[in-house]
């Protein structure tokens, strides 16, 4: 069976890394035994992406494994006034070729999500082993029809899209072959959440490229041979992209626990394959790819066990090392050197995951002592950077730039951000048991009356009055806590009065920024840190904390007095400790009742100036 790569790359609109995502994808496939076909340059029209499209459809036969990659910039179509669509409305999106600005009324030169959508079910109607992958804005509504509603990430294209589709419909473009739902026959990997934006930015080698592939092609190279799924690939990819770019969460949709590139699927997520290396010490392969890092506690179980439990384990293993694709560690006890063909590794303690930091020399002894940050390995990208100016002052600066004026001691600063960041990684790996129904929203008050905002990016100024709504539309009530996460990490609540969170019964809902007594809407006026420079936005999360029972979250606040942590009762009570404490979380314990929580985030980009 062939394998074959479609790698397209428009370099447009002051793109400067798109010809070295493709270069970057294609050194990764070719080890994989992929026949690449690029699509870059002045190549990458309108019609040439259409018609390399087309040669894989035809050259394709059953049981191949194609992929597809796109690398450039996504936008979106403002339709017309007062218009009602009429062929598909709900897909506005479209990527941008480099033909793009040579667009007319009657000749529309992007490739819209409605048209990647008939290719793609094209694709998938010759074999069904078809990877797509997208890295750019908007991409998590490409390559299929759905009813996601799309943020304004880049100013809207006003075009007919309406016509342009019928224009289509007339040379032919299947537009029954749309899926609604996505095409089930073919994981699609993305940059970010339909309503994100996806960045390039300078690469760990000192070369722009995109976060998302750069992140990507890492982890495939680091999977090598190991049978490994996409929805665990992606968990990898998620945390390194969320080290540089705190708003951009990749996804993989579709058949996601099918083995990468291939039909088999296969549930990886509960334990890894074991291999004796030595006297008394085992390798986990894929173990980074699960996030795994020293410190780790795994149980190692016979084969066949679906579960970890210390009464049948043949060992325990405390994780002393970590490469980029395997981790190792000393068994316990040692006798078991020799394990059973099958034996497989169960993690059932996870120390609190560590920031990568680069820092002068004078730094380096108190980073190794810390929980919160390490320091970054050879060749990987420091999410945080320290700097000694003459005086031997030192200044710690992220992706944006100097998070504060030059202080004689910074490891705090550090570890106050790499708090924050474990804070905001909540939200990507946790969810409702029972698929509660919250909603949230939030907006500006200009003159007291609410303008809605979306989700994500949304571009607010110093000194707006915002307001956050929270609605529970589910049976059973629910408590929840507001939480900002500030431009420089600040970690605070935002309604102090309701320290365990706001009871909402079944239709209620909350209001932060409204007057309780007056019902008048106010809002809560946005403010830029003293010291913080002031040249660009910077980008702050309000997090909601929705939980099935009271949770005193008033332990998350960064820069509070020291105060006693319980023991944690609750899966999620055990993640806030961690983020707070950096304590080992023992993932064996099970809470007596049942703990049902959501984090939903308002995730947007602060301008310090009016």
């Amino acid at each position: 069976m062939a394998r074959r790569a479609l790698l397209i790359g428009a370099q447009t609109y002051g793109l400067r890394g798109v010809d070295n995502d493709v270069d970057a994808m294609a050194t990764v496939l070719s080890a994989r035994g992929f026949t690449i076909t690029p699509c870059q340059g002045p190549d990458a029209t309108r019609d040439g992406i259409l018609d390399a499209y087309e040669q894989l459809i035809s050259s394709t036969q059953p049981g191949d494994a194609a992929v597809v990659f796109y690398s450039g910039h996504g936008a979106s179509i403002e339709p017309p006034a007062a218009a009602r669509a009429a062929v598909l409305p709900t897909n506005r999106r479209f990527i941008v070729p480099v033909d793009m600005a040579l667009s007319t009324p009657a000749d529309f030169r992007g490739i819209t999500g409605i048209e990647l959508s008939v290719l793609l079910s094209r694709l998938t109607a010759r074999t069904r082993n078809v990877t797509v992958v997208l890295d750019c804005c908007y991409a998590g509504t490409m390559s299929r029809d759905g009813n996601l509603t799309a943020k304004s990430l880049i100013e809207p294209w006003k075009i007919d899209l309406d016509a342009h589709l019928r224009r289509r419909l007339r040379e032919g473009l299947r537009i029954d072959l749309t899926r609604p739902l996505g095409d089930p026959y073919a994981v699609r990997v993305v940059a970010c959440a339909p309503d994100q934006r996806a960045n390039e930015y300078g690469g760990r080698r000192g070369e722009r490229i995109g976060v998302f592939t750069e992140a990507l092609t890492d982890a495939l190279a680091g999977a090598g041979d190991a049978a490994v799924s996409w929805s665990t690939l992606i968990g990898r990819v998620r945390q390194n992209v969320g080290d540089a770019v705190a708003h951009q969460r990749p996804d993989a949709e579709g058949p996601a626990r099918r083995l990468l590139f291939e039909l088999d699927e296969k549930d990886d997520a509960g334990s890894l394959p074991v291999v004796a290396v030595g006297p008394g010490r085992v390798r986990l392969d894929g173990a980074p790819l699960f996030g795994v890092q020293p410190g780790d506690r795994f149980l190692i179980m016979p084969a066949g066990s679906e579960s970890p439990s210390r009464d049948r384990a043949l060992a325990s293993v405390r994780i002393d090392g970590c490469g980029p694709a395997d981790a190792t560690g000393r068994l316990d006890p040692p006798a078991h050197a020799d394990l059973p063909v099958g034996a497989r590794a169960f993690r059932v303690a996870a120390t609190a995951p560590r920031l990568p930091v680069e820092v002068p020399p004078d730094l380096v002894p108190a980073v190794e002592r810390s929980t919160f940050v390490r320091m970054a390995t050879p060749g990987e990208r420091p999410a945080l950077r320290v700097r000694a100016d003459a005086a031997g002052l030192f200044t710690v600066s992220d992706a944006i730039g100097p998070l504060h004026a030059p202080r004689p001691w910074v490891v705090p600063d550090l570890e106050r951000v790499a708090k924050a960041t474990a804070l905001r990684r909540i939200a990507s790996r946790t969810g409702w048991e029972l698929d509660a129904r919250v909603a949230i929203g939030w907006g500006r008050v200009p003159g007291g009356l609410p303008e809605p905002l979306p989700l994500a990016n949304a571009p607010v100024r110093v000194g707006d009055p915002v307001y956050v709504c929270v609605r529970n539309d589910d049976d059973d009530p629910v408590y929840v806590s507001l939480l900002d996460i500030g431009v420089s990490a600040r970690i605070s609540i935002l309604d102090p009065t309701q320290p365990s969170g706001r009871r909402l019964h079944r239709g209620e809902e909350y209001v932060l920024g409204r007057d309780d007594r007056t019902g008048r809407l106010t809002g809560l006026p946005l403010s830029w840190p003293p010291g913080l420079d002031a040249s660009w936005p910077r980008p702050e999360t309000i997090l909601a904390l929705v939980t099935s029972r009271p949770l005193d979250v008033t332990v998350l606040e960064q820069g509070a007095v020291s105060r006693s942590v319980r023991e944690p009762q609750s899966p999620l009570e055990a993640l806030l400790s961690q983020v707070t404490t950096g304590a080992t979380r023992d993932l064996l314990h099970r809470p007596a009742a049942p703990d049902r929580y959501a984090a939903l985030t308002i995730e947007f980009d602060l301008h310090p100036r009016r």
